[in-house]
């Protein structure tokens, strides 16, 4: 007689894709298989010992783990780069800059961050401005990876005036305007006569008069046009 044994085949947890940004570096940390000895062959592999392995390119990975019987398991896995995020629209509200971004498959929940000054980061994809009559930079964390999308101006713009020459709002006015176009401001009466039009980004600003004449109380429309 004779006994046959079967050795189990050594087992660890892998991801099939690990993602990293343009320029970093990825350590797959196996050393909690202290019971295993574990080689690992692909591009620019750098042995840390103590089964730690430094990743720097992007591509294909192989993982062989051996046990004390002899047994071997091979593992592949991919290192790859996270898809630069997509936006699809930007809405400037009254208070909030809402960014929409195109779901990528590998965008797991919580994964993107979103900012307006590359510092404070958060996973609503709503933000509140701070302070309107400036523009702000949005940027967009895709894990570690950081994409400056786009620049928002976004105009303080004042819903009523009073000029009474009592010094307090006595002129419709909007704030400077930071970008570098010019921008064509009408204001129209309620028949659509342009009572006021400006064609630059400097100091815009409206006394509620027609040729030196004040005109009366009541609601006046404007439109803001982005030139170039």
């Amino acid at each position: 007689t004779f006994e046959y044994v079967v050795n189990e085949n050594p087992a660890i947890e892998l991801e099939d894709k690990y993602y990293i940004c343009e320029d970093e570096e990825f350590v797959l940390d196996l050393s909690r298989y202290s019971n295993y000895t574990i080689t690992l062959t692909g591009e620019n592999v750098v042995n840390l010992g103590n089964r730690k392995f430094r990743l720097s390119t992007f591509g294909m990975y192989t993982v062989n783990v051996t046990n004390a019987s002899g047994c071997t398991t091979e593992y592949t896995f991919e290192l790859a780069n996270f898809p630069p995020p997509v936006v699809s629209e930007i809405i400037v509200a009254a208070n909030t800059i809402t960014v929409n971004v195109v779901r990528d498959p590998s965008y797991t929940p919580g994964l993107l961050q979103y900012s307006l000054d590359g510092i404070n980061y958060q996973t609503s994809n709503v933000l509140d401005i701070p302070q309107r009559g400036r523009s702000y930079d949005i940027y967009v964390k895709v894990g570690n990876c950081v994409y400056m999308i786009q620049t928002v101006e976004v105009i303080d713009i004042p819903t009523f005036f009073s000029p009474n020459n009592d010094g307090m709002n006595d002129v419709w006015r909007i704030k400077p305007i930071l970008l570098s176009q010019n921008v064509d401001v009408k204001i129209f009466d309620r028949f659509g006569k342009i009572l006021y039009e400006q064609n630059d980004n400097q100091d815009i600003k409206w006394d509620g008069k027609v040729n030196g004449k004040p005109l009366p109380t009541t609601d006046y429309w404007f439109t803001i046009d982005i030139v170039g």
